[in-house]
């Protein structure tokens, strides 16, 4: 029999059996790494993704607690405000204001910017009567907890509050104030 093969031509066909198998090993070898390899990705990626997305989880739920505790303080604010001027017949005094009680752990009534002062007699309900300062959130749309004149209260952009308060300063402006 004649084969092109140099071995088996040389007679030595038990260093080509030895290749041959040593190949395969290094198949099986390589295949088995391979394989280990693809399971410590999978070990070592899928508990890193569901960390990220569990920390992810976290702040996107503090940042929309601490949103409704602001909303829900101001409207806390709103009812006292709101029976003051029942009692009253008047809105409250900056002073008056910092007696009203207020149990909130993220926000306090020194912090709140009440514009009692800035509101003149006649202004509509949309006008701003106190907010909050601007709140920083990690993942939602920073913004104000708003206090309006009628009792509202909403979150606005700071692109808006800065609106509203020119529109309450230049309403204020063009009122005409007669001394008592």
């Amino acid at each position: 029999m004649i084969s092109n093969n140099s071995y088996e031509q040389s007679g030595d066909t038990g260093d080509f059996a030895r290749a041959e198998s040593g190949r395969s090993k290094e198949r099986r070898v390589s295949s088995v790494d391979y394989t280990r390899r693809g399971r410590l990705k999978r070990m070592v990626m899928l508990p890193l993704f569901f960390t990220v997305l569990f920390v992810f989880l976290v702040i996107l739920v503090h940042d929309w607690f601490t949103k409704k505790e602001y909303i829900a303080n101001m409207e806390k604010i709103g009812l006292q405000v709101s029976d003051f001027q029942k009692s009253h017949n008047r809105l409250p005094s900056s002073t008056e204001f910092l007696g009203f009680s207020l149990q909130a752990r993220s926000l306090q009534l020194s912090s709140i910017v009440y514009g009692r002062d800035l509101v003149a007699e006649g202004a509509a309900g949309n006008t701003v009567l106190a907010h909050s300062p601007c709140t920083n959130l990690r993942l939602l749309a920073d913004g104000h907890a708003v206090l309006y004149l009628d009792g509202r209260v909403e979150w606005v952009s700071p692109e808006e509050m800065g609106r509203l308060l020119t529109n309450r300063q230049q309403f204020y402006n063009s009122v005409e104030i007669k001394p008592k």
